[in-house]
């Protein structure tokens, strides 16, 4: 078996891992196939450059009339379905409400809210179901009402505490969360 010349193995090498790379990243950013259709992409940056800054639902619009009522952006890595037509959300949210409830989870948000979680950024489930249940009993005038005083007792809280140590900030709003969905949901403070 013919051996290879070790001057042209490590070129050779570098040749191959520079191809792989440059192949690998020029997919950043491009549409995959089985996404909804959207506006050109450029490697690396996908829809970056045309998303607009100012106007945006001017943008959506249009978008929305080239492409349909569901379109694909690519920011990068990232995908976003964008779904413009009433008919679409109907689709998406009563009928396969179960497969498309649940939402990418958020390192930084969760660190945020944990342990007391948030209904905007906890995954679909049982739990999410509870918090969701919870927070439309919550959102009632008569209930919202009487959350007054219990929230203005907690913010002053907060802000003495966040005076007294600002690199704590994290763990205030943990506790502040904590303590209000306490008293609110059990009339009880389990902190």
């Amino acid at each position: 078996m013919p051996q290879l010349d070790s001057s042209l193995t490590l070129p050779l090498s570098l040749s191959v891992a520079l191809i792989y790379g440059v192949s690998k990243l020029s997919k950043i950013g491009s549409r995959e196939p089985l996404l909804p259709p959207g506006p050109p992409t450029l490697p690396v940056l996908g829809n970056l450059t045309v998303l607009p800054l100012k106007e945006a639902h001017l943008k959506f619009t249009e978008w929305a009339r080239i492409y349909g009522g569901v379109y694909s952006l690519k920011v990068g890595p990232q995908t976003m379905i964008v779904v413009s037509s009433v008919e679409a959300i109907h689709e998406i949210l009563e009928k396969n409400g179960a497969l498309t409830a649940s939402r990418p989870a958020i390192e930084a948000i969760r660190r945020i809210t944990q342990p007391s979680g948030m209904v905007s950024f906890s995954p679909y489930g049982p739990q999410w179901r509870k918090m969701k249940k919870a927070a439309a009993e919550m959102m009632k005038p008569a209930a919202r009402q009487q959350q007054v005083p219990i929230r203005t007792a907690e913010i002053t809280q907060l802000l003495f505490d966040v005076q007294e140590t600002p690199q704590d900030l994290f763990y205030h709003i943990q506790v502040i969360n904590s303590y209000v969905i306490s008293i609110l949901l059990f009339d009880r403070v389990d902190v």
